[in-house]
């Protein structure tokens, strides 16, 4: 009975702040936190810190929002995130199609056999006119072992400039396969930071106190809110 007379007069009192919101299952809703009765008092529910953790650890924002229910703490991570996985995969696309298009431009001005070859073997060429260049340079270094077949390994570029065109378009690939690091190295920063984000919500949370206090007359029914919040 004392229950349904508590939320009867916190009902009646529900015009006076429009924060509150009533709810069913003896709960009411306050800023958007939900708190239930509990001996004529209201506590937010417990939430799982190791739950949480391990919801940030995995999606960055989804810890945030599962402590507070609130969007606005949790679209900075999620938006961080999916900004460092579509610039992820835009910097792989871009990588994969100017070495492919490297190749082609050797196949076709340098005769390169591309089948079989390595990274390091389109470095090479973009430094040198000709394998024959290159090995005898290798000979007079005595780089025995770094010798080219000519028989399986073999180019010409027609021209010099042909050469820097190619070496242009590889070293780009390369520099959008290198940026990939930093965009990882991004991700996983974004990962941690919205784990600690989240440890210190939960903290917040675990230090605060909210107490509502009823008096009741005839003529005056009156709720009275104190809620704070001590900071770690």
């Amino acid at each position: 009975m004392k229950r349904i007379i508590f939320l009867l007069l916190l009902s009646l009192n529900l015009k006076a702040d429009d924060r509150f919101r009533l709810l069913k299952n003896d709960q009411i809703e306050y800023s958007n936190k939900k708190f239930y009765l509990l001996e004529n008092k209201f506590s937010e529910p417990k939430i799982s810190s190791s739950k949480a953790t391990f919801a940030s650890l995995i999606a960055p924002g989804l810890g945030e929002y599962i402590i507070t229910s609130s969007s606005q703490k949790s679209i900075y991570p999620i938006s961080a995130e999916v900004s460092l996985w579509l610039l992820y995969i835009g910097y792989n696309y871009y990588g994969s199609w100017k070495y492919d298009d490297a190749v082609l431009y050797s196949v076709q001005n340098a005769g390169v056999v591309s089948s079989g070859k390595d990274h390091n073997y389109f470095v090479v060429i973009g430094n040198y006119e000709s394998i024959d260049d290159y090995n005898a340079e290798q000979t007079r270094n005595r780089n025995y072992e770094k010798i080219y077949n000519p028989e399986t390994h073999y180019w010409k570029w027609k021209s010099s400039s042909e050469r820097s065109k190619f070496r242009t378009t590889r070293v780009a690939s390369d520099d959008a396969f290198d940026n990939t690091k930093f965009v990882v190295a991004g991700i996983l920063l974004n990962h941690l930071v919205s784990v600690l984000h989240t440890r210190y919500l939960l903290t917040t949370l675990q230090n605060q106190d909210l107490k509502l206090e009823v008096s009741s007359s005839n003529q005056n029914p009156q709720v009275k809110l104190n809620y704070s919040i001590i900071l770690p």
